[in-house]
């Protein structure tokens, strides 16, 4: 199903199809993700900033309180799973407004674990690494341009301080 999830009546229409089709929700992913536009901070929008923590942050909560009020509260088990970024551990430069939205939901889970944890619901952040989507490419092609280097120069050179010097595939 198709939902807007920073729009309230999409979130609520997306957890009614689920509870008419399944009878209730047992996990919960919060995975949508938008990378704004990489401005410097001097640069930075309030609505770019803005934009990138409803789609990150706010909606994984709509999502989280939805789920918990209409299924997993009642049954007293369930899992949300929120998956972060790497990003939000060093910070990253004009990414200031996907790295406060990234770090902002593992500090928002870890609210929400200690919240639901004893009532027998887990809540749990992820953060899988890079993984080389063409977000990841074309960004990653804008960081070598800017660096004079290759792509390949640039890549190699990013993933120098991986265990496996390789990125995940989709």
């Amino acid at each position: 199903m198709r939902a807007d999830v920073t729009d309230e009546d999409d979130v609520r229409a997306l957890v009614d199809r689920a509870m008419v089709e399944f009878g209730q929700v047992d996990i919960l992913l919060n995975n949508a993700s938008a990378p704004g536009q990489d401005k410097w901070v001097w640069e930075q929008t309030v609505e770019n900033f803005n934009a990138t923590i409803a789609i990150i942050l706010t909606a994984s909560m709509r999502c989280a309180r939805e789920v918990l009020n209409r299924s997993m509260l009642e049954r007293g088990t369930g899992s949300i799973v929120n998956f972060s970024s790497t990003a939000a551990w060093p910070g990253m430069p004009r990414k200031s407004h996907y790295v406060a939205a990234k770090g902002g939901l593992r500090a928002m889970t870890k609210s929400i674990a200690l919240e639901v944890g004893p009532k027998g619901i887990r809540c749990n952040c992820l953060v899988p690494g890079g993984i080389e989507t063409d977000l990841w490419t074309n960004w990653g092609k804008r960081m070598a341009a800017e660096q004079n280097i290759t792509f390949e120069e640039w890549k190699e050179k990013s993933l120098s301080g991986t265990p496996l010097r390789t990125i995940s595939q989709p």
